[in-house]
């Protein structure tokens, strides 16, 4: 089944979801981020190449991985990928819904790994700066 059929909107993203959010916006929420990376590759002009697609081919496209908690969205796309205005968009519409449905703010995030913040409504808490240059996150 294709992963990539019906769009997901971002007032409709919830907790323990993945997406993979293209480069015009558009998010689709995905089970499992590695297996639906090859649905993209069948339909690129890349489709011959003998192996499958990872999250390096994905993120040189454009896309961002998207996993969401109860109050934190993980968001990472390539090293030097600005995220464009759309993408910025989603994202903020996402944590946006997500900290009203929580009844708490809702952070946005780098990497899982590095668990660097980059937007949180908490005064308390600094956005790593570097990642929010990387993605071109513009605090509102």
């Amino acid at each position: 089944m294709d992963p990539f059929n019906t769009p997901t909107p971002p007032e409709s993203a919830r907790p323990g979801h993945r997406f993979w959010l293209r480069a015009d916006g558009t998010a689709f929420e995905v089970s499992d981020h590695l297996q639906s990376a090859q649905y993209v590759q069948a339909a690129s002009d890349e489709a011959d190449r003998p192996i499958p697609w990872g999250y390096a081919d994905m993120f040189r496209h454009g896309w961002m991985r998207i996993h969401l908690e109860n109050n934190r969205i993980w968001a990472d796309g390539a090293a030097g990928h600005t995220a464009t205005p759309p993408q910025q968009q989603w994202l903020v519409a996402a944590r946006t819904a997500l900290s009203s449905e929580a009844g708490t703010p809702t952070v946005l995030s780098a990497t899982k790994q590095a668990q660097q913040v980059i937007a949180t409504t908490d005064p308390q808490t600094e956005p790593t700066r570097t990642f929010l240059q990387k993605i071109g996150f513009k605090r509102s």
